[in-house]
C-alpha cells in the first residue's frame, strides 16, 4: 500500500509541474493569443527572398521560475544538417502564458526553431519549412 501511495504522490507532482510546450509559426497573432494560419509550410510570394514569421510559445508554466525564453533558429540542408543561423530572446513574466517574436526567414529554406528557458533547458523545438510561389 505505501508503494501505491508513493506512486500516486509521484504522479501528481510530475503532472502539476510538467505542461506540455507548444511552438506555432503564425502570420498573425490577436491580442487573446489565437494564432491566425498556423502551419509549418508557407509560401513566398515570387518576388520575395524572406518572409517574416511569427513564433508563438505556448504553455500554462512555461514561465514559471524564468524571465525569458530564447527561440534558436537553425536551418536545415537537405541531408538534415543543422547549421545555427541565430537567436532572440524574449523577456517573460511568470503569469503569461504565450508568447511570441518575430523572425524573418530566407526564402525557400527549411528550419528547425528551439526553444530554452533561462536555464538552457529545452522547452520544445519544431520545424518550418518556406517555398517559393511560381
Amino acid at each position: 500500500m505505501k508503494k501505491v501511495i508513493a506512486l500516486f504522490t509521484i504522479l501528481f507532482f510530475l503532472s502539476n509541474t510538467y505542461s506540455q510546450t507548444t511552438l506555432s509559426f503564425c502570420a498573425s497573432i490577436n491580442d487573446n493569443g489565437y494564432c491566425f494560419f498556423n502551419n509549418n509550410q508557407f509560401i513566398s510570394s515570387p518576388d520575395s527572398v524572406s518572409q517574416r514569421i511569427l513564433m508563438q510559445v505556448k504553455n500554462e508554466k512555461t514561465f514559471l521560475g524564468t524571465s525569458k525564453v530564447v527561440f534558436k533558429i537553425f536551418s536545415v540542408a537537405k541531408n538534415g544538417v543543422e547549421t545555427f543561423e541565430s537567436s532572440t530572446d524574449q523577456n517573460v513574466e511568470s503569469s503569461w502564458i504565450f508568447a511570441w517574436v518575430p523572425h524573418v526567414f530566407k526564402s525557400p529554406g527549411q528550419y528547425k526553431v528551439k526553444i530554452y528557458n533561462e536555464q538552457d533547458v529545452l522547452l520544445c523545438d519544431k520545424g518550418v519549412q518556406l517555398f517559393l510561389n511560381k
